[in-house]
């Protein structure tokens, strides 16, 4: 079963994600560890060992700090400050995704004017 090529999926990914951050955002971070098994590239390995690292970080905070409510108190404001960056990532991905679109229309629009307003044949 092949299931294309890797700069494919990643579109699809790509694709996927951007309609779940604009449906339903709070499904895109446990989409991303999924998203990054598939793609099978360094940076999707290098990017799921930090995921990994941060969540096992944020197990043994949320661990030790049921034993301190000051401690969970701070990991609440770090949870609500780490969706506020997550939403924002979220938003540049998607940005720059529809920038991606935009730029070879662009591209053929200036270049359509360079050759004179001729398009070829």
């Amino acid at each position: 079963f092949n299931r294309g090529a890797s700069g494919e999926r990643q579109k699809n990914w790509s694709e996927i994600i951007k309609v779940l951050q604009v449906s339903n955002p709070s499904y895109v971070a446990p989409m991303l560890p999924v998203m990054l098994r598939d793609v099978d590239s360094p940076e999707a390995e290098a990017a799921q060992k930090i995921i990994d690292d941060m969540i096992a970080k944020e197990e043994n905070a949320k661990e030790n700090a049921q034993e301190d409510p000051a401690m969970t108190k701070m990991m609440l404001e770090f949870d609500k400050l780490r969706a506020e960056i997550d939403d924002l990532k979220s938003e540049a991905k998607l940005k720059n995704a529809k920038a991606e679109v935009l730029l070879p229309a662009q591209a053929s629009s200036t270049q359509t004017e360079n050759d004179g307003g001729e398009m070829p044949a």
